[in-house]
Formats: structure tokens, sequence, C-alpha cells
């Protein structure tokens, strides 16, 4: 089998599209089975993973890179040399775009993690549907996706994701930090309603809790508002902000967290809260459909979407997080279930169904 992966998320990209990518290469790279992997790092901007990230020492890959621009591709495939023949021919083409970049012959497939805007959705499912398999990371993104975008049936395939990464890269693991941490991951958008968040955190605050709250993520739409919040608060001495948090700053500042909150209703993945899962970290969220149906007991829910989040209930849940924060057999318990996704499974599962398609 040969096979051609659009590699330049992974080397540009420390989180979302381009973990996926780096990690399905890698456990594809450490399989036994008979691939020739070929990888098109094309595009533009500063390779900020580092070689030794990438773990590609297991098995030889060709690797084609170039800082030109992305839309030279397109360029290339008007005169006959598609993404595939540039790698010198590949049998199937992976990435996370379902129609780039373009391709002469090769069979195309491609990982949805997220919707586009609206306005994108007809130009979106059209491409979708030239796709020769859809993966994605849920049953019910592979739902929402057939049903929204029309797809044949069989063609979307839900494979669980993996989340060892972060876990790996720890030493040992590290002590809670003190006073207790309540974490927040992802860019600060009002549709994750971060201000109720603080707000929980004031009312445990003054009923004697002590705590502190790191917001870790690109500033968003809400962001401004919310700093101007913090500002007249009464913890605003006990809120941490890291707007660019570097990757390898991550593992141990989940895993030192006694409870990470996450307020999303849209995500078609539950790796955020899987990664912090394997950490040992408590998660309390909201019910999103591909949350529960990965994590199940193993997480607080929240009784309604984040734009109606209750400071109130979240408040209750996140203290009764922080009071269990040192119990070893629900950390345990946590991990195990974590341990159940793993890239080496999602790269197993991809295989099959290429296998399938050739």
């Amino acid at each position: 089998m040969i096979v051609g992966v659009d590699y330049w998320p992974a080397t540009t990209h420390a989180p979302g599209v381009g973990r996926y990518v780096r990690e399905l290469v890698r456990a594809l790279a450490a399989s036994d089975e008979q691939l020739e992997l070929k990888l098109l790092e094309w595009g533009p901007g500063a390779r900020s993973v580092r070689e030794p990230a990438l773990g590609l020492s297991q098995r030889e890959v060709r690797r084609l890179c170039a800082k030109a621009p992305r839309r030279l591709l397109r360029w290339s495939a008007r005169v006959g040399l598609g993404a595939d023949r540039l790698l010198g021919g590949c049998e199937l083409f992976h990435g996370v775009f379902p129609d780039f970049p373009p391709l002469s012959r090769a069979l195309r497939t491609c990982a949805v993690s997220e919707l586009p805007a609206p306005s994108e959705y007809e130009a979106f499912g059209a491409a979708l549907r030239r796709c020769a398999a859809v993966l994605t990371f849920s049953r019910h993104a592979a739902e929402l996706l057939t049903e929204r975008f029309d797809l044949a049936p069989g063609a979307v395939h839900a494979l669980p994701v993996g989340c060892e990464h972060w876990r790996r890269t720890l030493v040992h693991e590290p002590a809670l930090a003190e006073p207790p941490r309540v974490l927040v991951l992802g860019r600060l958008d009002s549709a994750r309603n971060p201000l109720a968040v603080l707000r929980a955190c004031e009312q445990l605050f003054a009923a004697g809790r002590e705590l502190k709250l790191v917001f870790a993520g690109r500033p968003g739409d809400a962001y401004d508002a919310l700093r101007a919040y913090v500002t007249r608060s009464a913890i605003s001495a006990r809120v941490q902000w890291s707007s660019a948090p570097r990757e390898d700053e991550l593992p141990e500042l989940v895993a030192r967290s006694s409870v990470l909150v996450h307020l999303c209703d849209d995500a078609l993945t539950p790796v955020t809260l899987l990664e912090a899962l394997a950490t040992g970290c408590d998660v309390v969220a909201t019910p999103a459909p591909a949350f529960v149906e990965a994590l199940g007991p193993q997480a607080r829910w929240l009784s309604g979407p984040a734009s109606a989040c209750d400071p109130a209930e979240l408040a209750a849940s996140i203290d009764r997080a922080l009071d269990e924060r040192h119990d070893p057999l629900a950390r345990r318990s946590r991990q195990a279930l974590a341990a159940a996704y793993s890239w080496r499974r999602n790269a197993d599962l991809t295989l099959a169904v290429w296998r399938s398609l050739l």
C-alpha cells in the first residue's frame, strides 16, 4: 500500500489538526503494515514542531519538503503534477482538507474534526462527496456529516481518536498545584462562555475556597470583555493568562491542574477531554454528544449548553472536583478510560479503511 499524506500541518501547527496528522503518521511509521509512506510537507511558516517530536525514526519515509506557497500546488496540478505525482506516485492520499492539495490519480481520504463556517457548507459538502472516504472521531460526528452534507451511506467512518501524546512526555506524574488550579483550555470565544467559569470561581472564593483560575488559549471574541471584567473581580489576583501556551508546557500544565472546565457545544471530537483524563485531571464539561459518547461517567456533566451555563451549577461541580482531587482511585479510573484511546488503534482502523478502498 502506497499512501501519501499532507504533512504540512504536522510540522507547523502543534495542536488540533497538526497533532492529528503528526500522531497518525507516527503510529503508522511504527506499525508492521506493508506500507510505503510519502509525506508532502509543502507550505510556508515556521516549522514549530521539532524533529524528535515527529517520531519518524522507526520507518523510512519519503518526505518532500518545500517552504513554497500552498497555492503553487494548484498551479502544478493544472499541468498534470498533482500532489500524488509530486510524491512519485501513490495509490491513496490522506489529509485534513477535503479538496486540497489537488491530486492527479490517487484516491483521496479526508479527516474532519470541525465544521467550516455555514457560508462554506455548500463547497465543503461538494468536496466531501468527492472523497473516497471521510474519517471523523465520534459516532455523533459521523451521523452529523452524513446527514448535513448528504454523504453516501458507509462513506463516513467514526474512528476513536488517540490521546496518549501528553502522557507520553511526562516522565513522572507531577504533584497537583497548590492552591488548586482550575484550568480552561482553548480559544477564548463567547460560544465557550469563559465568563461563566470566572463567575463560578468568584462564588467559590467568596465561600472560602482557595483556588487559581488559568485561561490557556488564544484571544477570541470574548477576550477583551473577559479581561475588563477580571480587573474588577475579587479574584483578579488569582487569574492567570497564557495566551500562547507552548506545546511542551501543556502536559504538565494539565497534569498539575485539579479540574479542566470545558464549555463547548459543537465539538466533533472529544480529544481535549481525553487528553486531560490521560493525565488524571478531572473534567467538568457541557454534555456535547461527542464528549458524552467517549467519557460517559468519567466526567462531571452540566445540565445544559455553554450559552445557558449557570455559574452556580458550574461552581458546585468545580467544588466537588476540588474536594476529590486527591482521590487516587478516581484518578486511576480516568486514566484507565483514556488508555483505551490510542493513536495506534486509530492508525490500525485507518489502515483498515484504506485497505477496503484499495
